[in-house]
């Protein structure tokens, strides 16, 4: 369950940061003294993940303006449980909902292959800020488009249910990828809300085309 952050978990978000695993050794001055506070959470788009007993499993923070992914962080125990993959998808849903063309992301240098795997684009590289950063950063790009958010339309398990488990996809056309295309063997009543769904996001109004295809 991926949730909004409130001003209560600011002490447990804190103890993520400074825990985690990946920024001990050459990496601990980076965090030694961080603090997610209740005033970011309250000004940021901060998201945190959890299992059904409330225990936090990860937490990003988007910043609109510039965008950019500041914080990422999976708990220690959470490792390798796709946490990362379902905190990142969430980011960039919430990026397109909000008409953001792409997101920033200054990575830690063991997460670049992380984030590339996911879809970013390395662009540059962030110099040293001493004497907490003395090591350079990779300078990572998603692109937040509306074929990226119609991808995630029909790899979201409710809508495919809306869709009867039928084999399907979304395209995007024309200029400024504004004419949707939903490809399916359902009939078109059981793909308007696929339809709805799908051109409600990406940030830019869009069209909407139903094609029949055989079972």
């Amino acid at each position: 369950m991926i949730r909004r952050a409130v001003r209560q978990d600011a002490e447990r978000l804190t103890a993520l940061v400074r825990g985690a695993e990946a920024y001990r050794g050459q990496y601990a001055s980076m965090t030694a003294d961080y603090r997610v506070t209740p005033d970011y959470i309250a000004r940021h788009q901060v998201f945190v993940a959890g299992d059904e007993s409330g225990r936090v499993l990860g937490l990003y923070a988007l910043v609109l303006e510039p965008p950019e992914l500041d914080l990422m962080f999976v708990a220690d125990e959470a490792q390798g449980m796709g946490v990362g993959r379902l905190l990142v998808a969430h980011m960039t849903e919430q990026a397109g909902n909000a008409g953001l063309g792409d997101v920033r992301v200054v990575s830690h240098p063991p997460a670049e292959p992380f984030y590339r795997r996911l879809g970013a684009e390395r662009v540059g590289t962030v110099a040293p800020s001493p004497p907490k950063v003395a090591w350079e950063r990779p300078e990572l790009r998603f692109v937040i488009s509306r074929q990226a958010a119609a991808d995630r339309v029909l790899g979201d398990e409710a809508w495919r249910g809306r869709l009867r488990g039928s084999a399907g996809r979304v395209s995007c056309q024309g200029p400024g990828m504004t004419r949707l295309k939903v490809e399916t063997s359902v009939p078109e009543s059981h793909a308007e809300a696929v339809l709805e769904r799908a051109t409600s996001m990406g940030g830019r109004p869009a069209t909407a085309e139903y094609v029949k295809k055989r079972p």
